[in-house]
């Protein structure tokens, strides 16, 4: 099937912003994308795919894991492909991630819904493919966990300097609100390219509904940094000396946010780490604790202990912006994507959007990171 991003990209200052898959009828949702770049440069992506149920948008609607390509850094997308649908006794196929290893070959990871239902038992398998073709072909599917309550946030590998391979995920024995719910996080381990895994061996917790949705970076002083959706209204961060074995007391950042997702990469050009969350004001009496507006992006170069001017990359105040993924090109390019959608209520206590939710893109040089003019 041929496909493509329905509208040409936008170019705001310095950033380009890109509708890569608008939210339509049959699928009112496109979220939770990974994009990798391949051996010949092109950019290989999958996101989230709902179908048109009741749900509407909802987390526990029906949905596949889609695929497009770029060959033109991210601008336009192509080769519209289903990678991946439920069956069996999987409701549906969520949140992938996607990591190149040093000799080529590509690791495809995506969650698989047995039972996704509010305040309910939750059952999930992690699920690997292996492709060497860059994504035209699979391997058989092996799971990491099977039918176990581990859920994760989309494009969350962490491939290490010394080649140990980290997969973020949080344990939910229940899927719901608190306190039904309260989630710990910490990340499977590898030492083989993703051929066998350790289950976690510490999580760390917050209260209230807990650590949810977590990234880890790998810092340029040889800790790792952790980052956490929470509803304490901070960026929480939590430091492994050990490589992912163990995991100190999550602390505050100081940077406000509501309960939304952030994301934690390293930039390749300088080790540094990227943040990339809603810099919002946090209002517990506001749905989700505040709106997830604006989407705002700042860098730390001594591990996450200060942290740059905040940039925004968007700020209409009624749209959400959230579940972010970041990737980075060899020609020094950033490819920062994010769902969107207009808030039902926007004023107080608020209401989020789950009628149409797109996926959306922005590209920008490194450089606009570092520049304090712009």
């Amino acid at each position: 099937m041929e496909g493509h991003s329905s509208a040409d990209p936008v170019t705001g200052g310095r950033v380009t912003y890109v509708a890569i898959a608008p939210a339509t009828h049959a699928h009112p949702r496109n979220d939770s994308a990974s994009i990798v770049q391949l051996d010949d440069g092109s950019l290989f992506m999958v996101w989230i795919e709902m179908h048109a149920s009741e749900l509407g948008g909802h987390d526990e609607a029906p949905s596949s894991i889609a695929s497009m390509r770029s060959t033109d850094g991210g601008l336009t997308w192509r080769e519209h492909r289903i990678e991946q649908t439920p069956g069996g006794d999987t409701h549906s196929v969520y949140n992938p991630s996607l990591i190149v290893l040093p000799d080529g070959e590509l690791l495809f990871f995506y969650l698989q819904y047995h039972h996704l239902v509010w305040n309910d038992p939750l059952q999930a398998s992690g699920c690997l493919r292996r492709s060497a073709d860059g994504g035209r072909t699979w391997s058989d599917e092996t799971r990491i966990w099977d039918h176990e309550g581990y859920g994760c946030a989309n494009h969350t590998f962490t491939r290490l300097a010394d080649g140990r391979l980290l997969k973020s995920i949080e344990y939910l024995p229940v899927w719901g609100s608190y306190p039904a719910m309260t989630s710990r996080s910490g990340c499977f381990v590898s030492d083989d390219d993703g051929h066998t895994w350790r289950p976690p061996a510490s999580l760390v917790h917050l209260p209230l509904r807990g650590t949810m949705e977590n990234h880890i970076a790998e810092t340029a002083h040889g800790h790792l940094l952790m980052c956490m959706r929470n509803q304490l209204g901070s960026v929480f961060l939590s430091r492994s000396q050990d490589r992912g074995e163990t995991w100190s007391l999550p602390q505050s950042s100081g940077l406000s946010c509501c309960e939304s997702m952030p994301s934690l990469t390293r930039i390749p050009t300088t080790g540094d780490v990227l943040l990339i969350w809603n810099h919002s004001e946090f209002d517990p009496t506001y749905d989700h604790s505040g709106k997830r507006t604006p989407l705002t992006c700042a860098v730390s170069g001594d591990g996450g202990s200060t942290w740059g001017p905040p940039k925004d990359l968007e700020d209409d105040p009624s749209i959400e912006f959230t579940n972010v993924a970041c990737s980075y090109t060899r020609e020094g390019k950033a490819i920062v994507t994010y769902l969107t959608s207009q808030m039902e209520h926007p004023d107080h206590p608020g209401k989020l959007g789950r009628a149409a939710m797109s996926l959306k893109g922005a590209i920008f040089d490194m450089e606009w990171l570092y520049d304090s003019d712009d």
